[in-house]
C-alpha cells in the first residue's frame, strides 16, 4: 500500500482521536470492490530504518458493522509513469454506476523532453486515453498512468 502525506496524515489525526472513523479496504483487480467497516486506529508503528524501506503498519479495531456491497466502491490510482518531477494525485473512490471527474496534474508531473497529456489505463499508452477533468464512467479497479508525447 502507498501512502501520500495527506493520507498518512489523515491517519495520525484518526490515531490520535478516540472517534471511530469508516474506513475501506480495497481489492485489486477488474471488478473489484471493497470491504467498508467503523473502526478506530489502535496502532500506527513506523520504521524508518538507514539504507532501507519506510514500513508503516495500521491495526484497526472494528467498531462497528462490516458491509461488503455486491457492486463497488471501485478505487480508482494514478501513477507518473516514468515522470522525474512532481507528484501524482491522490487516488480516488468510485462507486458503482455513478460516472467521477478525473483529477488534473496539478502536483506538475512532469518527463523530460516530454508533454503531459493526460491519462491512459495502459502505460505504454496503448489503452483508453483520457484528458485532465474528463469523466470517468468504468466500474472497476483502475490505475491511470501519466500519458506522455
Amino acid at each position: 500500500l502507498l501512502f501520500n502525506k495527506g493520507q498518512y496524515t489523515g491517519l495520525i489525526d484518526d490515531f490520535d482521536t478516540d472517534t471511530p472513523a469508516t474506513y475501506q479496504i480495497f481489492f485489486a483487480g477488474a471488478q473489484a470492490g471493497a470491504i467498508q467497516f467503523e473502526g478506530l486506529i489502535t496502532d500506527f508503528p513506523m520504521s524508518i530504518p538507514l539504507d532501507d524501506k519506510v514500513s508503516i503498519s495500521v491495526t484497526i479495531k472494528v467498531t462497528g458493522g462490516i458491509t461488503i456491497p455486491d457492486n463497488g466502491p471501485y478505487l480508482i490510482e494514478y501513477d507518473a509513469n516514468g515522470a522525474d518531477s512532481g507528484v501524482v494525485p491522490d487516488s480516488q473512490t468510485k462507486e458503482h454506476g455513478v460516472a467521477i471527474v478525473l483529477q488534473d496534474n496539478d502536483g506538475l508531473l512532469a518527463l523530460a523532453s516530454s508533454t503531459f497529456v493526460g491519462w491512459n489505463t495502459a502505460a505504454d499508452g496503448s489503452g483508453i486515453s483520457y484528458t485532465e477533468s474528463e469523466s470517468f464512467a468504468a466500474d472497476a479497479y483502475t490505475v491511470l498512468y501519466a500519458e506522455w508525447v
